[in-house]
Parts: C-alpha cells; sequence; structure tokens
C-alpha cells in the first residue's frame, strides 16, 4: 500500500461542538484538563445555541438518521449506540 492510498482513506478532523463544551466546563474543575483538550478541537456548528443540550443529544442530532457527513464518534458511553443518551 502506498501513502497516498492510506493518507485518503487516514483522513480525519476531530470535531466537537459548544454543547460538548458547555456540558465539560459544566462538570468542574476535575475536567479542567478534557476542557482545554477540547477546545482545541473544530467546533461544529449543531444549532443548539442559545440553550445548549447535552454533549450526547448535541452528537445523536448531528449523526441523525443516516449519518450523511460520515461522522465517527468516540465515546466511553455505553448506551449511546442504542440512542440512549
Amino acid at each position: 500500500m502506498n501513502n497516498t492510498f492510506l493518507s485518503f482513506y487516514l483522513l480525519l478532523q476531530l470535531l466537537t461542538t459548544k454543547c460538548a463544551i458547555a456540558e465539560t466546563e459544566s462538570l468542574g474543575s476535575e475536567l479542567y484538563g478534557a476542557a482545554l483538550i477540547l477546545k482545541r478541537f473544530l467546533v461544529r456548528k449543531c444549532g443548539h445555541q442559545p440553550n445548549p443540550v447535552s454533549a450526547s443529544e448535541c452528537f445523536l442530532s448531528l449523526v441523525g438518521e443516516k449519518n450523511d457527513n460520515h461522522y465517527f464518534v468516540a465515546t466511553q458511553v455505553k448506551t449511546w449506540g442504542l440512542g440512549i443518551t
């Protein structure tokens, strides 16, 4: 496999939303480091401002039923893929 082929398939952008940042910040100083890391990601407009929702609800709304944007969500929430937040 050549590098061009690998580069095409490994293109990845780390994204977050203002809802996820707001939720992380609301959880207090124990997650200060996580909030700093999250703020370095590209912020995807989610449309929930000025009333943010939970990060799980926000990500589910972005993915939608068809996942037209081909999002890949990494989470530790065990029930996330079931649509349970």
